[in-house]
């Protein structure tokens, strides 16, 4: 695999990681808060794609 493309997949599995943990803790997620966390993280994380990530695992329509 291309760098760029394990990169996005990195990318994709800590926002995930992000998601899981505030869902354990809060019990429930949104994606704006995801979106703040992850870039809290150091992570360049655009809406859009949390909000796929959110519906890739099933906490979000």
């Amino acid at each position: 695999m291309s760098p760029r493309t394990l990169a996005a997949r990195d990318r994709r599995t800590r926002i995930a990681r992000i998601a899981r943990g505030m869902k354990r803790e809060h019990g429930h997620v949104r994606p704006a808060d995801v979106a703040a966390a992850a870039s809290g993280a150091g992570l360049k994380a655009s809406y859009p794609e949390v909000c796929c990530v959110l519906r890739r695992i099933g906490l979000h329509r």
